[in-house]
């Protein structure tokens, strides 16, 4: 579980948990690239059954202009799925986008040993707050040209007139096969304060996913 809070000084401060649950095989029965009521076929579980008591792999270096990036990789105990984090002190460039130093990045690496061959592969995420959500087509990063081609969930709390947001983005796209495959999100309801969001990386074949 990730815990990210954020609170401007005399003012409102918002935050959320993010639970990684399930690695989920599904079918796309009706074609529209994301994970529907019924289109379930089987799931891992993932969360402290995959990442409890693993060792954390920590490395840190120096950019060019001196500011220190820290690099965390974390293996699964299952060993189909691996999480890479990354935070920069200083403005970073990441492939096409920009990692600014109120971030971090996580590469979600994913080489799944499928029940239902030619099934495709998701991902299950609770996403717990108190605060207001909004569901986003373009991030933050996107609108401030850091970034290209995302979605976010939006979370701000507000206090008289001085709100505070965090946000959670993501890729519409994601690497398979060394080409772009796209990136659906579904998001229902489950109960109050706690949201149930899946992503879609629909496959032809098996193989490994990198988001």
């Amino acid at each position: 579980t990730f815990e990210v809070r954020y609170g401007q000084r005399d003012g409102a401060s918002s935050s959320y948990d993010l639970e990684l649950r399930n690695l989920i095989e599904w079918a796309d029965g009706n074609g529209n690239g994301r994970i529907d009521d019924g289109e379930t076929l089987g799931w891992t579980s993932l969360g402290r059954f995959a990442f409890g008591d693993v060792p954390v792999q920590r490395s840190n270096r120096s950019d060019p202009d001196g500011g220190r990036v820290i690099e965390f990789r974390i293996p699964s105990r299952i060993g189909n799925v691996a999480l890479h984090v990354t935070i920069a002190q200083r403005f970073m460039r990441l492939g096409d986008s920009i990692l600014t130093p109120m971030e971090a990045t996580m590469e979600i690496q994913m080489n799944p040993r499928l029940s239902h061959p030619g099934a495709s592969v998701g991902l299950e995420f609770y996403l717990y707050t108190e605060d207001r959500v909004r569901i986003e087509g373009r991030s933050w990063d996107e609108v401030n040209r850091f970034a290209s081609g995302e979605g976010a969930v939006n979370v701000t709390s507000r206090e008289g007139d001085r709100p505070a947001s965090v946000f959670l983005s993501w890729s519409n796209t994601a690497v398979a096969a060394g080409g772009e495959i796209p990136v659906a999100v579904t998001n229902p309801t489950l109960v109050p304060d706690t949201y149930d969001l899946y992503f879609a990386y629909p496959l032809g074949t098996p193989q490994a996913v990198s988001t």
